[in-house]
């Protein structure tokens, strides 16, 4: 049950789902979006063009989806989205994008904001992150995930932070900050390996001291920044493709660019703009790949889309196909339901106004062969490889079907 307190004002057309609370005094603008057991404190301000997602929990005083800090802003049509599961504490003020970038700032999922934080528009925060109490983003600025940004830190516009990464109170930042990196100092400087950070995220020995290596060639090897790149890009030449300790590999294909609202999917009359919110959509899972197999011929597992799907899990060489996202795609249509194993391609709605990306990746494992149940999807393939991946690499290609793209 939805309780909104008797003194807060909330907009005719904004739009609150089932057991969202919110406090006394409290605002909700016009084209406002709160999912389901969002809890909104004392004198919160959400101003307008919002999207706020599931079990968020918002302190009071927080200004949520004000216009942007920008001297070009003119009143343009712009929004602010907001993922699940975050905490936004006291007096964080978080602001919408401009046309002049992406339209929209962007929060993902399972965030700590911290009280007094600042995220300007046209940020892109990702998922899992910390902001200790103060830290302030300037705009274009994108927080990659797991990162932690120490109290009071200051990140100066267009810069990134990448996935990992850790910094230090009061640190300032003035240029990209590197992946699993920790910076600290006015301005930023490297101090070494967020190893604690990647050790309880269940990153393997082997990755850590390959990530050492890769950071002392950067930052202790006296090479200019062309050189240690040049020098990495040896090394991993010289390196076999596959970890010595590799037993079995893994596929997984998704496009993390599907729209999560099917409203205007493939609408003539309409188009799926830019800042409408994406989901992710697994296109092949495929699992027990022998280490001895270096390469797939093309047509090898999947030719063409299968009315109902392909049979599965059992596939090629001993390997196993988990279901992809198709078969939740279809489950409604009576011609086309079914379980869709192995790998079915993009066809993403011709009105899209952006290209999806794919990202193929590929897992090394420790293991032979995954425990999995005999009908599995990718999330239980990623819950069941934690503890056992050794290595991992990813290719992204991108694919749209709007003529406007080409």
């Amino acid at each position: 049950m939805t309780r909104v307190h008797p003194s807060a004002l909330i907009d005719a057309t904004a739009r609150l789902d089932d057991d969202v609370e919110i406090g006394p005094f409290s605002v909700v603008g016009p084209q406002v979006h709160i999912g389901a057991r969002t809890r909104i404190g004392a004198h919160v301000v959400i101003h307008c063009n919002t999207r706020i997602g599931t079990d968020n929990r918002i302190f009071p005083f927080a200004s949520i989806g004000a216009d942007p800090q920008d001297k070009k802003y003119g009143g343009e049509e712009t929004w602010l989205e907001i993922g699940n599961g975050n905490t936004i504490r006291e007096c964080v003020t978080l602001n919408r994008g401009t046309v002049q970038d992406r339209t929209v700032t962007r929060i993902g999922d399972d965030n700590w904001i911290m009280a007094y934080v600042h995220v300007a528009h046209d940020c892109i925060v990702g998922d899992h992150t910390i902001f200790a109490n103060s830290t302030n983003l300037g705009g274009h600025v994108e927080i990659g995930d797991w990162a932690i940004l120490g109290g009071a830190s200051q990140v100066h516009q267009f810069c990134k932070i990448g996935a990992h990464a850790m910094t230090g109170t009061g640190t300032v930042v003035l240029h990209d900050v590197p992946p699993y990196v920790m910076v600290s100092g006015n301005t930023a400087a490297a101090h070494g390996l967020n190893s604690e950070g990647l050790r309880r995220r269940g990153f393997s020995p082997a990755r850590i001291e390959a990530l050492r290596r890769a950071y002392r060639t950067l930052y202790r090897s006296g090479l200019t920044l062309q050189q240690a790149i040049e020098a990495l890009r040896a090394e991993r030449d010289e390196v076999t493709s596959t970890p010595e300790a590799a037993q079995s590999f893994v596929v997984i294909c998704h496009d993390p660019d599907v729209p999560g609202s099917l409203d205007d999917f493939n609408k003539e009359d309409r188009e799926i703009v830019a800042s409408l919110p994406r989901i992710t959509l697994y296109h092949w899972v495929l699992v027990d790949i022998p280490a001895s197999i270096r390469s797939i011929a093309a047509g090898e597992f999947s030719n063409g889309v299968v009315v109902g799907g392909k049979p599965g899990p059992g596939a090629n060489h001993g390997t196993r196909q988990g279901i992809n996202g198709y078969t939740a795609w279809f489950a409604s249509d009576p011609d086309m339901k079914g379980d869709y194993f192995g790998y079915d391609g993009p066809c993403p709605p011709w009105n899209d106004s952006i290209r999806h990306r794919y990202v193929f990746t590929v897992y090394a494992l420790d293991i032979e062969k995954l425990v999995l149940p005999h009908r599995f999807e990718a999330s239980d393939v990623l819950k069941a490889m934690e503890d056992h991946r050794l290595a991992e690499a990813a290719i992204t290609g991108t694919y749209s079907l709007n003529p406007g793209l080409a």
